[in-house]
């Protein structure tokens, strides 16, 4: 009851103050500062994720871990810091990037480090980036006026199937957590293991700006994870929120970071 009636002073006050709907800028500036309240472009950072990681997984076990778009390695430091005990796997197909982290965790034998992308395709790919060791690299090239980038930019890399990895390397063994930041690839990798899904137990995916260039909306992955996971949506105040039912509205073209935890792995 308290909800709705905060709901109907909040709506009041926009009337009032945006000049009865005609100061569009304004309603606007409101509408993405109470998205990012809800974690829609929020700046979440890569200790923030591995918090929340923390609430489902114990570092008494060993847990598998793959970091697929490691780029340098920011979100394994992090990894590394809080479960120390972890198996982790990085792919990184950019070679400067792939290099450096070689060179890294090149003293850590817990960490095995991939000079692929995981795609559709086993063989090869073309990378698109705007500048050396570029975080937003992508297999589906894109151009965005507005940030005044065009992925000029490309690299012939190696490609592979997370279904081939997991076979070859793993034997299909449970994954404690399959963290995607790929630049719209995320779906792709997943639908590729679809019949394997029970066997993670957690998914970290991005969706953002590079989905519109690669046509893949969120429905897609409630539709793929739903029935076996539960979705929630980072922010940046110490709260998941939960996904409870999908909605038009959360086709938003964003940086924005889900986390996919496993019905009954959990």
């Amino acid at each position: 009851m308290f909800i709705k009636f905060f709901l109907k002073i909040i709506k009041l006050f926009i009337i009032v103050f945006s000049n009865f709907r005609k100061n569009q800028d304004l309603i606007s500036e409101l509408n993405v500062w109470l998205g990012i309240q809800q974690g829609r472009n929020a700046p979440v950072t890569n200790k923030m994720e591995v918090s929340y990681i923390l609430r489902f997984l114990s570092n008494s076990n060993q847990n598998i871990i793959l970091d697929v778009g490691a780029h340098q390695g920011k979100y394994t430091d992090e990894i590394i810091k809080q479960l120390p005990n972890s198996k982790l796997y990085l792919f990184e197909p950019s070679k400067k990037s792939h290099e450096y982290l070689r060179s890294k965790y090149k003293n850590i034998d817990e960490i095995e480090i991939f000079d692929y992308c995981l795609s559709d395709t086993v063989g090869e790919k073309i990378l698109y980036f705007n500048s050396d060791m570029d975080s937003r690299a992508t297999l589906t090239h894109r151009e965005e006026s507005r940030t005044n980038s065009y992925w000029k930019e490309k690299e012939v890399v190696k490609s592979n199937k997370l279904s081939e990895f997991w076979r070859n390397e793993l034997s299909y063994k449970q994954i404690d957590l399959l963290k995607l930041d790929v630049e719209g690839e995320e779906f792709t990798i997943l639908n590729d293991v679809k019949e394997n899904l029970h066997k993670i137990r957690l998914v970290q995916f991005e969706f953002a700006e590079s989905n519109i260039a690669t046509k893949i909306f969120f429905k897609d992955f409630w539709e793929l994870l739903n029935d076996k996971f539960i979705i929630y949506r980072y922010t940046h105040f110490n709260q998941l929120n939960e996904i409870k039912e999908y909605s038009e509205y959360e086709e938003f073209f964003r940086f924005t970071n889900f986390l996919a935890v496993n019905k009954e792995l959990n």
